[in-house]
């Protein structure tokens, strides 16, 4: 009877990493990190307010201003019922654009007067985060100016402005057009002036 010997078992192969090998797990590692510590930091963050308008701290501020304050995210509008408080109190709708939220005061504000706007705790993103401690901001008004037309030492109309509670101090010259100002509408919010002026050809 013949005896068959049974060849000799051959080394496990070891996987072998080439430098690169291990610069790709390394990054990957890295990112799916970077990635787990993003989601538990946003987590514990929670919904931010990036921007707001009128800025924390102005003053002036036109009486027609809207308020506006925006999101890092995309707002729940389940949760954007009570989106906003302004102080003193003011009667208004606030309505979302994307992730800004916007006031439309349905009066104008009082002039000369310190607002505070609150945009309370509990307002949760599309993503289930939420507002973790109100948000808050203040702005105050001035007072009302008259815009008006106004002949210069050329004979010219020219935009001026007048502040009615200083009486005392010269109007300021707003535009110097050379052949003057036919006409101009504020914008509503007063922060801006739209103007048309004459050309040299009379156009």
């Amino acid at each position: 009877m013949e005896t068959v010997t049974p060849a000799p078992a051959r080394p496990a192969r070891r996987l072998r990493l080439t430098p690169f090998d291990r610069l790709v797990w390394l990054v990957l590692a890295a990112l799916w990190l970077a990635t787990i510590l993003l989601i538990v930091r946003g987590d514990q963050v929670g919904v931010q307010v990036t921007a707001v308008s009128p800025a924390d701290g102005a003053a002036a501020v036109s009486s027609q201003a809207q308020i506006r304050a925006t999101c890092d995210q995309p707002i729940d509008m389940a949760s954007a019922l009570r989106a906003v408080t302004v102080d003193p109190p003011t009667g208004g709708t606030a309505q979302w654009e994307g992730e800004t939220l916007v006031f439309y005061p349905s009066e104008p504000l009082l002039p000369d007067t310190q607002y505070t706007v609150t945009i309370p705790a509990g307002l949760r993103s599309q993503q289930g985060q939420a507002v973790r401690r109100a948000f808050q901001w203040q702005f105050r008004t001035g007072h009302p100016r008259v815009l008006y037309l106004a002949e210069d030492s050329q004979g010219y109309y020219q935009i001026m402005l007048a502040d009615p509670t200083t009486p005392t101090q010269a109007p300021a010259a707003l535009t110097s057009e050379p052949y003057g100002v036919w006409d101009y509408a504020p914008s509503p919010d007063g922060a801006a002036i739209a103007y048309a002026a004459i050309r040299d050809d009379g156009g």
